[in-house]
């Protein structure tokens, strides 16, 4: 039963993109799924899910392997902040021993404009970083 679902789904996915390429469709990426998406997915789909039997132990080697995938993710999400907020702080020290230069007159107007611009280049795409993720 699941090669022959397998098998329809491949000759409609097909159809599918032949009919979109008619139309002169470029192929993209799908849409994200919304909630009626999903709710619509679930009726279409949910009556063959519920015929299909997995073995516990795949379905186990499965959460398991999401799970370690998950964790590996956020491991590095975290090393990555860990690295860009040093990076950061790095920068305002420049910046903050540079600014004290300038007003001390050890450094001149278009060094400081110049360096200054510079380092706040630097620094912007890292302050932009959505750290809620």
């Amino acid at each position: 039963m699941a090669k022959n679902y397998i098998d329809n789904l491949s000759e409609e996915v097909k159809k599918g993109m032949l009919q979109k390429a008619e139309q002169r469709h470029w192929p993209s990426v799908a849409q994200a799924a919304t909630p009626t998406t999903a709710v619509r997915l679930a009726e279409l789909l949910g009556g063959a899910l519920q015929e299909i039997q997995v073995p516990p132990d795949l379905a186990n080697w499965l959460a398991a392997g999401i799970i370690e995938r998950q964790s590996s993710l956020e491991a590095n999400r975290g090393e990555s902040r860990s690295r860009i907020a040093q990076q950061l702080t790095v920068l305002e020290a420049k910046l903050d021993r540079a600014y004290e230069d300038y007003l001390e007159g050890q450094i001149s107007d278009d060094f400081w404009s110049r360096k200054s611009s510079e380092w706040h280049a630097q620094e912007r795409p890292r302050c932009a970083l959505n750290w809620s993720d």
